[in-house]
């Protein structure tokens, strides 16, 4: 158990950071305007999210499917019944350990 500690804390504290770091990029991605560029059909000169919320101002239609969050529930639940397991990457006793010393 002491030799895991280090690896333990490791993913404990990296982990959450790097996530925090992606979901930033990830944001800057799609909201960042993007550079005109004649050579390719899509939209350009707009942001992403610009792009897909109105596709009327680029002179086409909205194709996107609307799925009922419902049936959303209904998948992640038939496909994956203990998603919060999924999630964990430090055992219980750790992750309460470290909670408390923070």
């Amino acid at each position: 158990m002491l030799i895991e500690f280090p690896r333990l804390l490791f993913l404990f504290l990296w982990i959450p950071a790097f996530q925090s770091s992606v979901d930033i990029w990830v944001d800057l991605q799609n909201n960042h305007r993007k550079r005109r560029d004649h050579t390719i059909s899509t939209p350009t000169a707009c942001t992403p999210y610009f792009a897909y919320s109105t596709p009327e101002y680029f002179g086409s239609t909205d194709h996107l499917v609307s799925v009922p969050s419902d049936r959303i529930q209904f998948l992640l639940q038939r496909d994956y019944p203990d998603i919060e397991a999924m999630f964990t990457h430090t055992p219980g006793w750790f992750h309460e350990v470290a909670v408390a010393i923070m």
